[in-house]
């Protein structure tokens, strides 16, 4: 009934957009995930610290300077100097 209605009046070309549209939210999920999988990797180590927070604060300057250090190359390699 319904779907035949749909198939005979054109409604399969929409599927190519809500493809797109599915494959880039499902790629945004995939990333909010590793993201909060590494936050929480950086913070936890702070919760289960004693007194003494001197390695937690290590991890999470190694793991921010990594960041840090990924973004200046992703700008170096965008510079006008490395053109061909």
């Amino acid at each position: 009934g319904f779907l035949g209605v749909l198939a005979c009046g054109g409604a399969c070309r929409l599927v190519e957009t809500v493809t797109r549209f599915t494959d880039d939210v499902f790629n945004g999920l995939i990333a909010v995930t590793f993201i909060a999988t590494a936050l929480q990797s950086v913070v936890a180590p702070f919760a289960f610290a004693g007194a003494d927070k001197t390695l937690p604060f290590v991890d999470a300057s190694l793991a921010f300077g990594t960041y840090a250090f990924a973004a200046v190359c992703d700008k170096i390699r965008h510079a006008p100097y490395f053109t061909r």
